[in-house]
């Protein structure tokens, strides 16, 4: 068969993402082998958005959502019966402009920080405390994801993946140090 590709195209919180979420459902459903790429497809948002997420106010609507920063690209190949049998994931020109996001909403800018500074590796880096300024927001960590399904949901994604979440919070924790984290006692 040919090559073909998919663009979702459209406004500011027009639904561009949830159509290649849909779109990943899909073919999750009617190519899928129920193997463990399955698995990994399924868990793909999970996985991404709080790694290229950013709040953003839609002031015509009055509301704030959070939004994707990156043009997400999924490259499935097909074996001889029709199933998927390989896929590739990449995220290109992640858009940094609109770190800063100051204010309540439904969730955190590029989350992922936050989801890492409550993994248990991360003390072993920041010794910061509970409350601390990350991306120039006061954030009360103790208060984010106190249930922990976040940090649950991400962790199995990235392992769905392969990925080693201590690994990965580790980078994270060196990334959140190039911004501003400041503890609650004024440490940097």
């Amino acid at each position: 068969g040919k090559d073909q590709t998919l663009l979702f195209l459209g406004e500011a919180a027009s639904g561009k993402s949830t159509a290649f979420d849909q779109v990943v459902h899909f073919l999750v459903q009617t190519t899928g082998d129920g193997g463990v790429m399955d698995e990994a497809l399924s868990r793909l948002r999970d996985f991404l958005h709080p790694l290229i997420g950013v709040r953003m106010l839609d002031a015509q609507k009055a509301d704030e959502h959070l939004s994707t920063r990156g043009v997400l690209c999924l490259k499935c190949a097909f074996d001889g019966d029709g199933f998927v049998c390989s896929a590739a994931v990449s995220v290109h020109n992640v858009e940094v402009s609109r770190l800063d996001r100051g204010g309540g909403g439904p969730g955190n800018t590029f989350e992922a920080l936050y989801i890492a500074m409550k993994h248990p590796v991360a003390l072993d880096y920041t010794n910061l405390g509970q409350d601390m300024k990350l991306l120039g927001e006061d954030t009360a960590l103790m208060d984010f994801d106190a249930s922990g399904v976040k940090l649950k949901s991400w962790v199995d994604a990235a392992e769905s993946f392969g990925i080693k979440s201590a690994e990965l919070v580790r980078a994270l924790c060196a990334i959140s140090f190039l911004g501003e984290v400041v503890g609650a006692g004024g440490a940097k």
